[in-house]
């Protein structure tokens, strides 16, 4: 753009006198020409790319939201939580910690980029929760006429999500929320279930963080190969471009991931997010004893998370999304996890929590038990019908190569592995499935 600007300005400075002016560009200069038709290629690839990006970004941020407000809406059936957690949501936010699975190789790690994105969106919303009948309670609101309707439910009435103007933020604060997100819910649940803390209007903003950390054989794979190339780099004199910065405390905006190590990136983000979250709902009695990530303490039921994180790169942690999950628990916040499909792995982890939790609510006397329990509902609950209605058969897309590199938490039964081709089908090409 610069060299058209200064060709046509070169091209039309003024002449010596008694020499024609020049006020025009003919369409017969060649190089002006040339210059013109590459800059109108480029600009057409950049509003092809903007489109692109605007359009992966509405997909994957629609997604997002639908599984943040059910999770919210999940919470409040939590009779766990008291009123205090809850005036903790409307003063720090809903704290929701998504744990992926993805691994950071081929496509995959184009997945975990888009959820980033979509997740960082998820903190410009805020939800409020009204009253869809009469009857003078307050918090009442009738549907609007941009409402869209719930169908199915015996619950939600209708949702509308309302834009704000953007304004910018105060300093050393967040910036307020553009989204408002309105749940319209049934008259009679409203009354009888709905907490006094979230009545007459209050908004709760979502405090979004993703943990990340790939579990399968694509994960080991890459890990062997930044390894291989951070040693070869530093025979060679140089320093690796995958090491982390330890310094956590920039500023967020500026703050992104290398590809080389993505997932280093990304848990160290979350953990210090989540580490501002945890100081501001549990403050410490004496932080000045606590070691500090950047200006804010490590607080103290976050501490084998951050051994996990430190200790992390080019490793295969599982801890790290098992120790987060704990602490989001224990801070009255959310978890939704996911893979590529949501079905396989997603399938291993949602057992082993259902198996932490049995061992630690109904069964404290067997924790021994903890990977029996797992197995046996990874093999005879819910989740492999999940599979047959997504791939057409009860089994997991993992072959037994791929199970041996995933975590002992995480390994599928035997028995309930598709193997290498569904059904056994080698040679007629039928039945190929994920693996």
């Amino acid at each position: 753009r610069r060299a058209l600007q200064a060709g046509v300005a070169d091209y039309l400075r003024p002449r010596p006198a008694g020499s024609p002016q020049r006020t025009h560009v003919p369409a017969s200069h060649g190089p002006l020409r040339n210059m013109r038709l590459a800059l109108v290629k480029e600009e057409q690839r950049l509003a092809e790319l903007t489109w692109e990006c605007a359009m992966r970004r509405a997909s994957t941020f629609s997604q997002a939201l639908a599984t943040g407000v059910t999770s919210y809406l999940a919470s409040l059936s939590n009779l766990e939580l008291t009123g205090y957690r809850r005036i903790q949501w409307i003063e720090r936010g809903y704290l929701l910690c998504f744990e992926g699975l993805l691994s950071a190789a081929g496509k995959e790690q184009h997945m975990i980029e888009d959820a980033a994105v979509a997740i960082e969106m998820l903190r410009m919303v805020q939800i409020q929760l009204v009253r869809n009948e009469p009857g003078g309670q307050p918090g009442y609101e009738p549907a609007g006429d941009d409402a869209v309707p719930v169908y199915g439910s015996r619950v939600l009435r209708w949702v509308s999500l309302v834009q704000h103007g953007r304004s910018p933020a105060p300093p050393g604060g967040a910036s307020p929320p553009a989204l408002t997100l309105k749940v319209g819910l049934d008259g009679r649940y409203f009354d009888a279930r709905m907490p006094p803390e979230l009545r007459g209007g209050s908004v709760v903003r979502l405090y979004p963080i993703l943990f990340q950390m790939g579990v399968d054989i694509r994960q080991w794979g890459a890990n062997t190969l930044n390894v291989k190339s951070q040693i070869d780099k530093s025979r060679k004199g140089r320093v690796p471009e995958s090491l982390p910065s330890h310094d956590l405390d920039e500023d967020e905006e500026g703050q992104g991931a290398t590809d080389n190590d993505l997932l280093m990136q990304l848990n160290y983000e979350a953990f210090r997010r989540l580490n501002i979250y945890a100081n501001a709902a549990a403050p410490i009695s004496h932080p000045e004893e606590q070691v500090a990530v950047g200006t804010v303490p490590i607080h103290p039921m976050l501490g084998p998370l951050w051994n996990f994180v430190k200790g992390s790169a080019g490793k295969m942690e599982h801890g790290i999304i098992d120790k987060a999950a704990a602490a989001v628990g224990e801070l009255g916040g959310g978890g939704v996890i996911f893979c590529k499909s949501g079905k396989d792995r997603t399938a291993m982890q949602v057992t082993l929590k259902q198996a932490q939790f049995l061992v630690a609510k109904a069964l404290p006397n067997d924790r021994n038990a903890l990977l029996v329990y797992a197995t046996m509902m990874r093999a005879n609950g819910t989740r492999l019908p999940i599979c047959e209605k997504n791939v057409g058969q009860a089994k997991y897309a993992f072959n037994s190569l791929q199970a041996k590199f995933m975590p002992d938490p995480l390994k599928p039964p035997k028995e309930s592995i598709a193997g290498f081709l569904k059904g056994g089908r080698i040679f007629t090409g039928e039945g190929a499935i994920e693996t």
